[in-house]
């Protein structure tokens, strides 16, 4: 709470009602789903007593797992909802109480405003931030907002510059803090460097040399300055950019070359197409060696191998690996062995008995097909240096 030599008060916000009984809500439901997975295969294997069902009781560490994960994130978010970092602007200080996470007690600081070498004013990418923002019903929100923030710049005595940032949102605490800060005479500094609103060490001390500074001075409203000041900004990387590749081009190593990047959809189409052909002809295959009594209708071995030389075949197209790939490839997988389960079906009943095992593997896959991923995560990692210093035309 303020006080008569407050001048403001910065304190994170607590997560909109809604959004906090949604929370509970979601965790709810994976909780029960968590559950579900150790005790339904047990309940169906008692139940119906056949050998196929042992193969779920392959689900109930997945499901220990689900509980223990879902837990341990509610406990995470309850935290950080009630432990609130602030930042207390007197006339002549910032007091401060940062929470460690976890920690039953915060840290207090404090920063005597003479000490205050710089500021800088930008702004940040709050991940979330609809769900701690008062809104309609029917209104649209954004996944990530864009929102103003300081970076107080203080020495103390003969140490090193440190660096405190103080997150912003949509109100005018913003312009109480640079008004105080301005009527200090402390440099005020701008810069489009987008960070987030949990940056590392390391990114909040490259802001002091950051080549987009430019000098300003507060004139009361600094969202009418902005768009100004992020023009002038940019301008002023673009033009060290520039100069730079300018002087790269004149060494002897050549121009500096930055490889377009492919889009998501043809790099995800060039690694499926092979994984389809894969997975459509290996399962004609099978239709034909079970209608020649080769190897059974139902053979489920068969069919998870399969699955899993085309998932390995996907994952080694991919330039790039992300979890979501896996959720890709069961949809993709399932589309296509249903449309092929329904052509190949029309040849007799043995060929629509194969398919119909081969559709039911890929239901059963869903538990493992997160073994090939991390193997071919060992085997082939994702590069590293998307781009590459080259001679020009080479």
């Amino acid at each position: 709470m303020e006080t008569g030599a407050t001048i403001h008060v910065q304190q994170q916000r607590r997560m909109e009602p809604f959004y906090w009984i949604l929370t509970f809500e979601v965790f709810t439901l994976v909780l029960l789903f968590g559950i579900s997975l150790i005790v339904g295969p047990v309940w169906l294997y008692v139940v119906f007593k056949s050998s196929w069902l042992l193969l779920l009781l392959l689900l109930i560490p997945i499901g220990i797992w689900v509980v223990k994960l879902s837990l341990q994130q509610l406990k995470r978010r309850i935290w950080h909802n009630r432990h609130l970092n602030a930042y207390r602007l007197e006339a002549d200080r910032i007091d401060i109480q940062e929470w460690t996470p976890y920690e039953p007690q915060p840290v207090f600081g404090r920063i005597d405003l003479h000490k205050v070498n710089k500021v800088i004013c930008g702004k940040y990418a709050a991940q979330n931030h609809y769900a701690y923002k008062s809104s309609g019903w029917h209104e649209r929100q954004a996944r990530i907002h864009l929102l103003p923030v300081l970076y107080i710049i203080y020495s103390e005595y003969l140490g090193e510059p440190k660096i405190v940032p103080i997150h912003f949102y949509e109100d005018d605490g913003i312009n109480r803090w640079l008004a105080a800060f301005s009527g200090k005479g402390v440099p005020l500094s701008f810069s489009s460097t987008l960070l987030g609103d949990h940056p590392d060490p390391e990114q909040l001390r490259s802001l002091m040399i950051d080549e987009s500074l430019i000098d300003f001075e507060f004139s009361g409203n600094i969202y009418r300055q902005m768009d100004e000041l992020i023009e002038a900004s940019t301008d002023k990387l673009y033009a060290l950019q520039e100069q730079t590749v300018m002087e790269a081009g004149s060494a002897e190593t050549g121009p500096l070359v930055i490889r377009p990047k492919k889009s998501g959809f043809g790099s995800w189409l060039a690694a499926s197409l092979p994984a389809i052909a894969l997975q459509v002809g290996g399962l004609f295959g099978l239709v034909l060696l079970a209608e020649h009594d080769v190897i059974d209708h139902d053979n489920f071995g068969l069919c998870f191998a399969l699955l899993g030389m085309t998932e390995f075949v996907y994952l080694w197209m991919q330039k790039r690996r992300h979890p979501l790939h896996m959720l890709w490839f069961m949809l993709m997988i399932f589309v296509v062995m249903t449309f092929t389960g329904t052509a190949l079906a029309e040849r007799g009943l043995i060929a629509d008995e194969m398919t119909t095992t081969a559709i039911g593997t890929v239901i059963l896959y869903v538990v493992l097909v997160w073994l090939p991923y991390w193997l071919m995560r060992y085997i082939k990692p994702s590069p590293k240096q998307p781009y590459r210093n080259e001679k020009a035309g080479g």
